[in-house]
């Protein structure tokens, strides 16, 4: 062996060599195995952990509902909010009469808590509601004040357009007055933002202020203070107020409320006097009268009532032409919780109603300079459509176009009949419409009302959860007055109003002044013998006059070339309008 050795030294060199690396590459081949078997095992523990995070995820479709679900509520919330601007113009009068029985309710808990606290913490709520409150009624004071100064720029603009001086002052004194009526009304733009967030600010503070007498009545060392046997009298009003300021009752819960009570109420059908001054009592009490229904939680003091009705009947005169006072005002406010007039079901009080309506209207339009004889505010058929059918130009005589269905009726701009039989609450809302439309013709500065008639007095109800009401409204004004006034009401939503236009006509009012200038100045008679469209007057001072091609009976004007003086007759800037509007009410919360 050791002669082989000696004899292949190279070669066992060589074989020892391969046998090392052999044995290395083993080594290093096992230690890789080991490596990818702990690689393995890991990307199955991550292909396990995978699988089990992908059978416990929700499924897209899972998903995607829960989304969509919470776009429906999202969408649903913002729509329940919406209904405030169709139709409910009582609202926000409802919404500060209770904002203010909650006030006074929170100031006698305050006057009688302060006995028991003197604390820096009382005082400093206290003086933050005060604050939040006197904030929310000088915004709507500065608002009410601000709404006066536009009307009065209003006036001053229809003043300073029918000045006889026509020269370059008129229109920068036009301007301007349409500047500050432009920068008066953004004002009441911010005016409105900010009264409604001052509202919401106040009864933040109120709500808090509650919530820490209420905290400090259930403390131990409170309680104990307040059960001593002669702050026992005191602990009682206390106690009495806490209960009605922590209801914190809103207009929705008084509507519910009231709905509940109604059930019960509308099988006497009596007077809706007494129904009101019932309801006060159902679910109001005093410290010395005890609630009708010891079972249900007392809402409100019925001695701060009076002073609420009071603010009810200042702020709900600001939306209604109706003058509102003692002798109805309780069943307005009963219309507010969604329970229609019906005037006692008296048709002479209807008739009354209608005539005192039509004469308040009346007032408003003379006041505001709006002509408007002879309107009577009645039925009227909506006219079909034009159509091009069969047209023929016949200039300034006619509009040429023939109609697919007659228009108007018997019984238009009648006071009486439809209007003396109908529903109650149909009436009413009526002349709360027609009044509205008179004051936004005033503030647009309409020259003069033609006619202002009902489709439908009933309304059109296919929808169940709104009415709309259509009118026709036939004016005369200048173009600018008339666009302005469907301006007014494109932003009666701000007033919690939805008027849709359907219909708009609008035409040149024929200039008959016009034509017997033409006449006299020989446009008219010279024009067979003038091919080339222009004449001499024979006159030193007068300088050419062209016509357009066509003579004024063809319907066009004829354009004046020169120094002539301005006509101080003809040349009509007025329009005719005719339009018609839908006003939208949500109807799903009247009482039946």
């Amino acid at each position: 062996m050791n002669k082989f050795i000696k004899k292949n030294v190279f070669l066992v060199g060589v074989l020892a060599i391969a046998a090392v690396g052999i044995l290395l590459l083993l080594v290093m081949a096992a230690m890789k195995f080991l490596e990818m078997n702990e690689h393995r095992k890991a990307t199955d523990d991550m292909r396990n952990r995978f699988a089990m995070l992908n059978r416990s995820q929700v499924p897209p479709f899972v998903k995607n509902i829960a989304l969509v679900q919470k776009d429906a509520e999202g969408f649903t919330n913002r729509a329940e909010n919406l209904k405030i601007y169709f139709g409910r113009v009582k609202e926000p009068a409802l919404a500060i009469f209770v904002y203010d029985m909650n006030k006074q309710a929170l100031d006698e808990l305050a006057k009688a808590f302060e006995v028991f606290d003197k604390s820096d913490e009382f005082a400093k709520q206290r003086e933050a509601v005060d604050a939040a409150h006197k904030k929310f009624s000088n915004s709507i004071i500065e608002f009410d004040k601000k709404s006066v100064i536009l009307h009065k720029l209003e006036k001053e603009l229809k003043v300073l357009e029918s000045n006889e001086d026509t020269q370059e002052g008129k229109l920068r004194a036009v301007q301007e007055q349409s500047r500050k009526i432009a920068d008066c009304r953004k004002e009441l733009d911010e005016l409105r933002t900010a009264i409604a967030g001052n509202f919401a600010d106040a009864q933040a503070k109120r709500e808090s202020f509650a919530a820490y007498i209420n905290n400090c009545c259930n403390n131990e060392n409170m309680r104990k203070l307040m059960q001593a046997a002669d702050k026992q009298e005191d602990a009682k009003i206390v106690e009495f107020y806490r209960n009605i300021c922590m209801q914190n009752v809103t207009p929705e819960m008084m509507k519910s409320v009231f709905r509940d009570f109604w059930q019960q109420e509308k099988e006497m059908l009596g007077p809706r006097e007494q129904t009101y001054r019932r309801f006060v009592n159902e679910r109001g009490a005093t410290p010395e009268r005890p609630a009708n229904d010891p079972s249900k939680p007392v809402l409100w003091d019925t001695k701060l009532w009076e002073n609420a009705i009071e603010i009810f009947t200042r702020e709900i005169q600001k939306v209604t032409p109706e003058e509102v006072d003692s002798r109805n005002r309780e069943e307005i406010f009963l219309s507010s919780l969604g329970l229609p007039r019906n005037l006692g079901q008296s048709a002479s009080r209807l008739e009354a109603h209608s005539r005192k309506m039509a004469d308040v209207i009346k007032n408003i339009l003379d006041a505001g300079n709006v002509f408007n004889a002879g309107v009577g505010y009645g039925q009227k058929t909506l006219p079909q459509l034009k159509d091009n059918k069969g047209f023929v130009d016949v200039g300034d005589k006619g509009a040429g176009s023939q109609t697919t269905g007659q228009t108007g009726s018997a019984g238009e701009n009648a006071q009486t009949g439809a209007l003396l039989t109908a529903n109650p609450a149909d009436v009413i809302r009526h002349w709360e419409i027609v009044g509205d439309i008179a004051k936004r013709m005033v503030n647009a500065n309409i020259d003069s009302l033609i006619d202002l008639s009902y489709i439908n007095l009933a309304g059109d109800s296919s929808n169940e959860n709104y009415k709309k009401f259509s009118y026709i409204i036939t004016v005369v004004s200048r173009e600018v007055e008339i666009r302005e006034f469907l301006k007014q009401l494109n932003d009666s939503y701000k007033d919690h109003r939805i008027y849709v236009v359907k219909r708009f006509e609008l035409k040149k009012q024929e200039d008959q002044i016009q034509i017997i200038i033409d006449k006299a100045q020989g446009v008219l008679d010279n024009r067979a013998n003038n091919t080339d469209g222009n004449r001499n007057t024979g006159s030193g001072n007068m300088d050419d006059v062209s016509d357009a091609g066509k003579t004024v009976d063809d319907g066009t004007v004829f354009v004046e070339k020169g120094a002539y003086p301005e006509c101080v007759a003809g040349r009509s800037t007025f329009c005719r309008a005719t339009i018609v509007v839908d006003y939208i009410e949500f109807s799903k919360d009247v009482i039946n």
